[in-house]
């Protein structure tokens, strides 16, 4: 069968809205890595966009139990939301999850750009760490996706808001990131199962969290005021991963 290559096919304009106004249960997964690894995660994909002469990308086609649907590469970049997309892209549906009670758990709360949320997914995935979201960015817009790097598919990630959260979070001892005034990082050490809160970019974690958690500051010269969300959960979590590590 020949490659599609209208870009007004109505798969393919179905598609491209995926990236712009993703619906609920579903999300868009760009690239050979991604893909691979949402096999690997055991993710059902409802479709996948393989170039034509894409031999791996026929292969995780394959490996998801599905036909790929073959395009021309001017109708793969009308689906992808970068400028130079790779192929394979795939419609993947969202699994459901819950969090795992006595391991430890990444919060972002409220945090408002998907590069950061992306990211540090992408980094509690090698940590061990699962990950709440709390309102603010969509963890499965293309953004956050491509930043998380297949991040999603290896580590439980569960969105919530903002009263359902409280209550998810109740089992867990609670540790603020805050700039200054906490404890150092090694007090993680003291948790088995750790809620490491990272708050907002801009206004940080809401004074009703600071005040039910245990504070933790990174430490810093007088002259930094902070540092980016990420880094900030970047260091927390590497420093708790050492620590129980022995």
């Amino acid at each position: 069968m020949d490659p599609i290559s209208s870009r007004a096919n109505p798969v393919i304009v179905s598609a491209s809205r995926l990236g712009r106004n993703r619906p609920e249960g579903v999300c868009l997964v760009e690239g050979p890595v991604a893909c691979q690894d949402a096999v690997v995660g055991g993710a059902i994909f409802d479709r996948i966009f393989v170039v034509e002469g894409d031999v791996r990308g026929i292969a995780i086609a394959g490996s998801a139990g599905l036909a790929p649907t073959m395009v021309t590469p001017g109708v793969l970049a009308k689906v992808a939301t970068t400028d130079s997309p790779q192929s394979p892209i795939a419609i993947v549906r969202i699994a459901d999850s819950d969090l795992e009670q006595d391991e430890p758990v990444l919060v972002l709360w409220e945090l408002a750009d998907p590069g950061n949320v992306g990211t540090l997914i992408r980094t509690a995935a090698a940590f061990g760490l699962q990950v709440l979201v709390v309102g603010g960015a969509d963890p499965w817009a293309s953004k956050c996706m491509r930043s998380a790097s297949g991040g999603h598919f290896r580590t439980p990630v569960i969105r919530a808001d903002v009263m359902r959260a409280h209550d998810l979070l109740a089992p867990w001892d609670w540790f603020a990131s805050v700039p200054r005034g906490g404890d150092a990082p090694s007090v993680l050490g003291g948790s088995g199962s750790p809620a490491i809160m990272i708050g907002n970019e801009t206004h940080g974690l809401p004074a009703a969290v600071v005040e039910a958690a245990h504070l933790v500051s990174i430490p810093m010269v007088d002259t930094t005021e902070s540092l980016n969300a990420a880094q900030a959960g970047a260091v927390l979590m590497w420093e708790w991963s050492r620590i129980t590590a022995g």
